[in-house]
């Protein structure tokens, strides 16, 4: 009859060096501290090309309301329908929340109406 091992026995686990690398390694590994150092240039050459591919790309969705020359923007009501827009949006497809999106800022325009 087999019964648990006994500590020390031969039949116990034993600590096997794998040469695997420590979690904490993989997590974070070490490289050199200016890999993600750009200079000031590159970062303008960055900004620059994702504005321009934004501009070309980007969804035209109910909470983006595009601001008109000479026009301003209620910074507070602006807040709220951004978070109304994120809280709806997280684990939940663009396409799902804008009828809900809609519905919801017709019912309740601003965060005193809620």
């Amino acid at each position: 009859r087999k019964g648990p091992a006994k500590q020390g026995s031969s039949s116990s686990k034993k600590n096997i060096d794998t040469g695997m690398k420590d979690v904490e390694d993989l997590v974070y590994p070490s490289h050199d501290p200016n890999y993600h150092s750009f200079s000031a240039d590159e970062v303008d050459d960055i900004r620059k090309n994702l504005l321009t591919w934004y501009d070309g790309n980007q969804r035209v969705l109910p909470w983006r309301v595009p601001k008109s020359a000479g026009s301003s923007i209620d910074v507070n009501l602006r807040a709220y329908q951004v978070w109304v827009s994120e809280m709806m949006l997280q684990q939940t497809r663009v396409a799902t929340v804008i009828d809900y999106y809609k519905r919801w800022m017709d019912r309740f325009p601003t965060l005193e109406t809620l």
